[in-house]
């Protein structure tokens, strides 16, 4: 599994939207840094799987005849000879292979004051998401991080900077008492003109074209509608129904398509429903979070993310993974991460080929 660090996203998304190797002796990552096929170098030439051969350079690449284009891990897609041979390359949307457009993903988290103690950790959480998804052959070139409640961006990889600083001075700089919208209202309203918002550089974050999608949520406090509520209503429709017609029409895109149900994938990381805070952070107690991380959460007597997320999979099986808070904060998320992604990615692979 690669690890990377908060600060190196910005390099590692944009390799994985390379697909050919132009420069040889420069490395896929375009530093030289390290092996870009995972051949040993010999100083000349050496057989390759297929009967062909190829130069092998000082940094591990071959020569361009060799390869045809590198898969999201950056792993050479090596030319078949005639009559077959060697591993069998397809592309799926999202994968970024053949044309592929790749994937974007949406982080919402909710920003209050105690989201100052949760930020460390969120901050390893989005890396590790990213790196799962990753794993999973899914070719990642454009991340955002959101307020759940007013939908403006925060942080993306291009601003270079901690995005456990940046959670930690929203917090506080946020009101102690907000009064809140529905759960999902900036998400609506964030959607619907994705590829012109910007992070606080003023970058406009989504203007890459995707073929799939993920919306991740982080959600550590009480939410303050139930979905068939009126104030959850978008454009007379009701939350669930928004976010469900076959192709998401609630997410614009770069090109102006929308995607099929199936290339939209939610994930929801959130404190329990219809249960009291006292009873959570007892539970949350037996983990391994750190006090002041458990004083930071609130129960949800209001239960929106249960019924959003059985509306979502009701139109769209597995279409939304609904995870408890503590458990994935203190240790499991990367494992659940790691499930749904692949889980996705086998339905996006039955998927049609993003033309």
């Amino acid at each position: 599994m690669r690890r990377i660090g908060i600060l190196s996203l910005g390099a590692v998304l944009s390799f994985a939207c390379v697909p050919y190797e132009l420069n040889p002796d420069a490395g896929w990552d375009g530093g030289g840094e390290g092996p870009d096929s995972g051949h040993p170098d010999d100083g000349g030439s050496q057989e390759f799987p297929d009967g062909g051969g190829g130069v092998i350079y000082p940094d591990g690449g071959v020569t361009i005849p060799l390869c045809q284009g590198y898969d999201p891990k950056g792993l050479c897609i090596e030319i078949q000879p005639p009559g077959g041979g060697g591993p069998e390359v397809r592309d799926f949307p999202g994968s970024g292979v053949g044309g592929d457009p790749g994937t974007g993903v949406l982080f919402l988290v909710r920003i209050d004051r105690g989201t100052a103690n949760l930020a460390a950790r969120y901050e390893v959480m989005v890396q590790q998401a990213l790196e799962e998804l990753s794993d999973a052959k899914l070719s990642v070139h454009s991340v955002a991080v959101a307020s759940l409640y007013s939908g403006q961006l925060l942080w993306s990889p291009n601003l270079g900077t901690s995005l456990a600083g940046v959670l930690t001075q929203a917090a506080a700089s946020t009101d102690g008492n907000p009064d809140l919208p529905c759960t999902t209202a900036h998400l609506a309203s964030l959607a619907a003109d994705l590829p012109t918002r910007t992070d606080p550089s003023g970058w406009p974050v989504f203007t890459t074209p995707f073929s799939a999608f993920m919306v991740i949520v982080l959600e550590s406090g009480a939410r303050p509608y139930q979905p068939g509520e009126s104030a959850c209503e978008v454009g007379g429709a009701p939350a669930i129904a928004h976010f469900t017609p076959e192709t998401a029409s609630w997410l614009a895109t770069p090109t102006g398509r929308s995607l099929p149900r199936p290339q939209v994938q939610f994930v929801t990381v959130a404190t329990p429903e219809g249960v009291t805070t006292a009873e959570i952070k007892t539970a949350c107690s037996q983990t391994s979070m750190d006090p002041s991380a458990i004083d930071s959460l609130e129960a949800s007597p209001v239960a929106f993310i249960g019924p959003f997320a059985s509306g979502l999979n009701s139109a769209q099986s597995d279409s939304a993974k609904q995870l408890d808070f503590c458990p994935q904060y203190a240790g499991k998320w990367a494992s659940n991460i790691s499930s749904t992604a692949r889980s996705w990615v086998s339905r996006l692979r039955a998927q049609p080929k993003w033309e």
